[in-house]
């Protein structure tokens, strides 16, 4: 009988391949290059150069290969019915077209933004340390009030002379080359120097030690510095991509007053200067590595200074900028993304097109020509905050850490919060949020706050602006909050020289810079109905001390208003001597001062107290206040107040003040601690007091001009404050 049979027919599979060979131009072994398909699939090539992609189905597929230190090759290939061969050399990038260096990323620096910097590809160098063509050296400028000195720590396992040093300099300044032992963390005795002017056309400054016997027989450092102040020394230094020399490599920091390593002070590994250190070893002259082996060359005195960049056949068109947000080796990674093509005079970038808290990678590629791009420069990882967040009032703390309340005995941001706190109603109720020490004004937006109290110190940057956008916060937020108030005894200074319009925006001019450590005995009310007063009246203030340092003597200007005036002489002003003035432009109230309130003395009766003055000031702000008490808080610790006068000639008066009847001392002693005189030693009961030293010792004699302290010892504590006494 008949039988029914179904059955389908299906289309055969079959798999394709794309494969081939991936050689290197000038190369033996091709292992390490990474072929892509689609941004998907990947496979690397074996010593051979051999890759292969299998079970393809037919299609166009995008193909790259790409290897470090050669050019990319990309095409399209579409499979139909057939396996595809590619097969290609990877020409090698020409040594002239060397990548950037240095490429720094900001790590939780900015909000919101990440900035990026890299240094232009260096003047390649034959360095002494590695005898192979290294592709980062370049020079640094070093200003000698930031960094004055480099060197090199070296040892020697036997005796061996020292013969001849060289180091790599840029410009033709005279060099001053020093030999000196090793304490441990800095350099200890002088076995030598030299100075020379001698710079070789190779960009060494060659000392020679052939006449002084040097004998060195363990470790000892070898530095460099100009030998007139004010130069500026180029050293040549290079990037080793090796921590090797880390422990060997040092600068030295005057404001420290302190030598350093290089890493330590900068976070940077890898980084060398170009040194070279020749000794007379019983086996003849050798050249030294800083870890104490013998350099491995067949010349001691090691190859020339050798420009390899020809800027004949190539020239530096622009940077490429590159991200991700994992590490990577090429930018031809199928995750990392081209973000900006910088032009040739370009060295930085700002990427604004982050989140908060997210860590992203940066690398640089150099392009010569328009078309040829380099190789890879070093890879670093950076991130970004989140803005601030909004409050009542925003105190931002730029005073660098100083104590510039009560005569520069305590802080001054927490003298304006405390008083806040306790003089404004509602304070309790108020969001205060208060900045970092010296943070960016860049991380707050101001129109988040209807109250901004700054305090800035009276050391450069007495305003820590990084953008031209934070001026510009200050001027919308004179549109838009409520009350600003400014202290700092250079501020007025610092913004006259760069930001004048915005001086004048405050309310106030520039007119003297004051004197270096004493310009305000006492403040005057010179406008007594902004305290609601109908005299004038005075308070004193913390006189020649850090909290009086070249305070600034300013002026309003048309609709400002002085309010507080320094005396009139001794030492006199050179305008009006106004210190502090009053600004209403109509939407905001200003308040801008060359004083610390902090150091306005405590007083004892209304007007003449701190708190009152200050509260007039929160009033004029639009911060109402409670009311302050006849007579000040009482004090929960003993305060030792500025002596007045200071300096002074004959005698000068001591005040201090106690919580409690206690039994207290106050002793004067010299610069060597020693007791020189018992001022006053007995039980005084509670609240201000005044003790007169005739600047006399204890055995009557009259003491020598100098800077002294007076000590008060309680049953609390010991106090100190500064003196100084003019013959």
């Amino acid at each position: 009988s008949d039988t029914t049979i179904d059955f389908y027919l299906h289309t055969p599979t079959v798999g394709y391949s794309i494969s081939g060979t991936i050689t290197l131009e000038g190369a033996t072994y091709y292992s390490g290059t990474i072929v892509l398909l689609n941004d998907s699939l990947a496979d690397t090539t074996d010593a051979s150069g051999e890759y292969e992609f299998s079970e393809l189905d037919a299609g166009t597929y995008e193909f790259v290969a790409f290897h470090d230190g050669y050019e990319t090759f990309d095409t399209s290939v579409t499979i139909t019915d057939g396996d595809v061969d590619i097969s290609t050399e990877l020409a090698s990038i020409p040594a002239e077209v060397g990548p950037p260096t240095d490429v720094d990323a900001s790590d939780s620096e900015f909000a919101d933004i990440v900035h990026i910097t890299w240094s232009p590809p260096g003047e390649y160098t034959m360095l002494a340390y590695d005898d192979g063509d290294l592709m980062n050296a370049g020079y640094f400028p070093l200003p000698t009030d930031q960094i004055n000195k480099v060197g090199v720590l070296y040892s020697v396992s036997s005796p061996a002379t020292i013969v001849k040093i060289e180091v790599g300099y840029h410009m033709e300044d005279i060099g001053k080359c020093i030999v000196s032992t090793w304490d441990g963390i800095a350099p200890d005795e002088e076995l030598g120097s030299e100075y020379t002017a001698t710079l070789s056309t190779e960009g060494f400054f060659t000392f020679n030690f052939t006449d002084d016997d040097i004998t060195v027989d363990s470790s000892f450092f070898v530095s460099f510095n100009t030998a007139l102040p004010r130069d500026t020394i180029y050293p040549v230094s290079d990037s080793v991509y090796t921590d090797a020399y880390d422990d060997f490599t040092y600068i030295y920091l005057p404001s420290y007053d302190a030598w350093s390593t290089f890493t330590d002070a900068t976070t940077w590994s890898g980084f060398v200067w170009l040194i070279r250190v020749y000794v007379q070893t019983d086996t003849g002259i050798v050249m030294l590595e800083p870890d104490g082996t013998i350099h491995n060359t067949t010349d001691p005195f090691g190859s020339e200074l050798e420009r390899i960049i020809d800027t004949e056949t190539t020239t530096l068109t622009g940077y490429n900028v590159y991200r991700a947000e994992e590490s990577f080796d090429s930018p031809d990674s199928p995750y990392v993304s081209l973000i900006y093509s910088a032009g040739p005079d370009e060295n930085q970038y700002f990427d604004t097109s982050v989140d908060p808290d997210v860590e992203y990678y940066y690398g640089v590629t150099a392009v010569y020509d328009d078309t040829l791009e380099s190789a890879l420069s070093n890879v670093d990882v950076g991130d970004a905050i989140d803005f601030r967040p909004g409050a009542d009032i925003l105190v931002l703390d730029w005073d660098k850490g100083q104590n510039l309340a009560d005569g520069g005995t305590s802080d001054e941001v927490t003298a304006i919060t405390n008083m806040i706190n306790d003089m404004v109603a509602g304070a309790d109720t108020m969001d205060i949020y208060i900045s970092e020490q010296d943070e960016y004004l860049q991380h707050f937006i101001l129109d988040n706050y209807r109250w901004v109290f700054v305090i800035a110190g009276n050391e450069n940057p007495y305003m820590p602006f990084y953008f031209y956008s934070d001026t510009v916060q200050f001027v919308n937020f004179l549109t838009s909050g409520t009350g600003l108030f400014i202290e700092g005894s250079e501020v007025a200074y610092y913004l006259d020289n760069y930001f004048p319009n915005l001086l004048n925006d405050f309310g106030a001019s520039f007119v003297d810079d004051g004197y270096d450590s004493a310009n305000v005995h006492y403040l005057t009310a010179v406008e007594p109905s902004f305290f609601d007063e109908t005299d004038p009246f005075d308070v004193n203030y913390a006189y020649n001390t850090v909290a009086d340092f070249t305070a600034d003597e300013i002026a309003p200007i048309t609709g400002a208003e002085a309010i507080l005036n320094s005396q009139t002489d001794d030492p006199a002003p050179v305008g009006d001597g106004t210190r502090v003035i009053y600004y209403n432009n109509g939407t905001c109230r200003v308040v801008f001062s060359s004083i610390y309130f902090g150091s306005i003395d405590a007083g004892t009766t209304e007007p003449e107290t701190r708190n009152y003055v200050f509260s007039k000031v929160l009033d004029s702000l639009g911060l109402t206040t409670t009311g302050i008490n006849e007579k000040p808080a009482k004090p929960k610790t003993p305060i030792l107040l500025s002596n007045t006068p200071n300096p002074f000639n004959s005698s000068t008066a001591i005040r201090f003040t106690l919580p409690n009847d206690d039994n207290i001392r106050i002793e004067i002693l010299d610069v060597s601690g020693k007791v020189i005189s018992v001022v006053s030693d007995g039980k005084f009961g509670a609240g201000t007091h005044e003790v007169i030293w005739n600047g006399k010792d204890s055995s009557g004699k009259n003491i020598p001009s100098g800077i002294y302290t007076c000590r008060l010892t309680t049953s609390n504590g010991t106090y100190a404050t500064r003196m100084t006494l003019i013959k």
